[in-house]
């Protein structure tokens, strides 16, 4: 049987907090099980991500957002790709 790892385990092995790992695994950018409150991760989809990065794994584009002032209104919001 494999071992599986926990949050803990994840956040020191990608160096982010606890709560961002949490946020990845609810929101599909990293692979996780759920039990209950707990979040489990398999080791080889850990290292995938750590290889590869999020976006190649999640297969999402994810966008940044940039302030850019128009002349009309004084304030908008323009995305562009990360």
């Amino acid at each position: 049987m494999e071992n599986l790892l926990t949050v803990e385990d994840v956040s020191r092995i990608m160096r982010v907090l606890p709560q961002q790992v949490r946020r990845w695994a609810s929101t599909g950018r990293i692979q996780g099980v759920q039990f209950g409150r707990r979040w489990r991760f398999r080791p080889d989809a850990i290292d995938q991500v750590s290889r590869e990065g999020l976006q190649a794994v999640s297969g999402k584009t994810y966008f940044k957002t940039t302030k850019t002032l128009m002349p009309e209104s004084g304030r908008s919001w323009r995305t562009e790709p990360a």
